[in-house]
């Protein structure tokens, strides 16, 4: 009985793990991440290239995240070595993948050319807002299953960043998960296991508040404290030195799931990127060791910690406030002077009617 439950217990433990891995791929998204546990959503396509060139082979596996566009990892050997020619590419990811790794280890791929490749490969096909146009164009192709022209996109690459004349080469694709990647690719990076341990724990996690007992923050109603660090402005904007209390500071947010939920609330999540956002400053330190701690509050119960080293930086501040209170007091003072005036004429015309009455 007791080792029944024993296997029961691990195989709620293994779900569970999955189940967070595939919410972090998903952005927290409940929905698609149970579908992708089930095997029902697939966000990757792993593409398979194998090729040679005069004197030169190579094999490349990419992670291609069809959802956003870009890469999201890739495996990468170029080889002077015929072994490599004899990598198919009609087979399974994992075993394509693996056969890279075996021609690796023998330590007799060229370096340059390797580490050319990965960086021209990361380069065209990583997400840069208005100038994806390669990835956007694999994706198309991707989505209508046009192997001769994903076939030709992969030739025209490796011709035109590589330098090659004329090359032979094969290429195939197939539709995996992201959790699918962490769980069996020997070569992707993995995710930081303490990110998997903040969705494990979910948004009712007990908030880390600062001890320093002069730390102004609402403590008993903070929900969450996000970290962060100022947007610099250094010609219009703001010495650090001179932040105070009550200023309305520009924020970019260190990226995690957390941080991009926040985001998305404030419609300030754009192509995967978290745009800057406003914070009220609510606690401003400067450290023994140098720089400033500083706390900004976004929305109720949400702040910002931010760690500043430097002393001399000026930061950029939203003025919206400020100009709608200008506005005001303008506004305020044109009435005054308007009433004054009008007094004023009204004074002068009573007094030229008693002269002359």
């Amino acid at each position: 009985m007791g080792n029944t439950l024993d296997i029961a217990s691990n195989k709620l433990s293994e779900q569970t793990k999955k189940l967070n891995i595939a919410s972090y791929y998903t952005h927290e998204n409940e929905e698609l991440a149970k579908e992708m546990l089930n095997g029902n959503y697939n966000d990757l396509f792993v593409i398979k290239v194998k090729f040679s060139a005069s004197s030169l082979f190579g094999a490349f596996l990419l992670f291609f995240n069809f959802p956003f566009s870009t890469l999201q990892d890739l495996y990468v050997i170029v080889t002077s070595s015929f072994d490599v020619d004899d990598i198919k590419t009609d087979i399974g990811w994992r075993i394509f993948e693996k056969d890279i790794k075996e021609n690796l280890t023998k330590d007799e791929h060229d370096k340059g050319y390797t580490l050319l490749l990965q960086e021209e490969l990361t380069g065209s096909f990583t997400l840069q807002p208005g100038s994806n146009q390669r990835g956007s164009e694999l994706k198309k192709q991707l989505e209508l299953d046009d192997e001769i022209i994903i076939h030709r996109i992969f030739k025209k690459f490796i011709m035109d960043r590589m330098g090659f004349q004329n090359i032979h080469i094969s290429v195939d694709y197939e539709a995996i998960s992201s959790l699918d990647m962490e769980l069996y690719s020997s070569s992707s990076k993995k995710i930081d296991p303490r990110e998997l341990t903040k969705i494990n724990k979910g948004e009712d996690e007990e908030v880390q508040i600062e001890t320093d007992e002069d730390v102004d923050i609402d403590k008993e109603n903070a929900e969450m404290i996000l970290q962060g660090s100022m947007i610099l402005s250094p010609i219009s904007g703001k010495p650090v030195s001179d932040i105070a209390i009550g200023d309305r500071i520009r924020i970019h947010l260190e990226k995690n799931q957390k941080s991009v939920h926040v985001a998305k609330a404030f419609k300030a999540y754009e192509n995967d990127t978290i745009q800057p956002i406003t914070g009220r400053v609510v606690s401003i330190r400067r450290q023994l060791s140098g720089g400033y701690k500083i706390f900004s509050l976004i929305a109720k119960g949400i702040y910002v910690k931010i760690e500043e080293e430097e002393e001399n930086i000026k930061v950029a501040i939203d003025e919206t406030e400020n100009i709608g209170k200008q506005d005001d007091e303008s506004t305020t003072k044109s009435r005054l002077m308007l009433i004054i005036s009008v007094i004023i004429g009204i004074i002068l015309i009573l007094t030229m009617l008693i002269i002359f009455l």
